[in-house]
């Protein structure tokens, strides 16, 4: 558990997710972190929504996950990425 105080946490798509979940837990919020550059502005529909899957999967014991990019979220993204990272979210089982 951490002991900042905070009740929530937006880390950078660098930062080891697996690990961020067992350090947090259900204790605080985790929000992020898809790569901004590399997947939302570069990649397929299909590659953000595997991406997206990847974070769901790891985080679906806890809803105190917010699926957002690992810093703020590029103008450059194509907006069938943005749509695609949404719709893979809500339709996630």
């Amino acid at each position: 558990m951490v002991e900042a105080g905070a009740d929530a946490y937006e880390m950078d798509y660098k930062t080891d997710i697996r690990k961020i979940h067992e350090i947090i837990g259900p204790q605080a919020t985790f929000v992020g972190n898809i790569d901004p550059t590399e997947i939302l502005v570069q990649s397929t529909p299909e590659q953000v929504a595997a991406k997206t899957r990847k974070l769901l999967e790891i985080y679906r014991d806890n809803p105190r996950f917010i699926l957002n990019a690992g810093c703020a979220i590029p103008a450059a993204t194509p907006s069938e990425n943005l749509a695609m990272m949404i719709n893979t979210a809500r339709n996630f089982r």
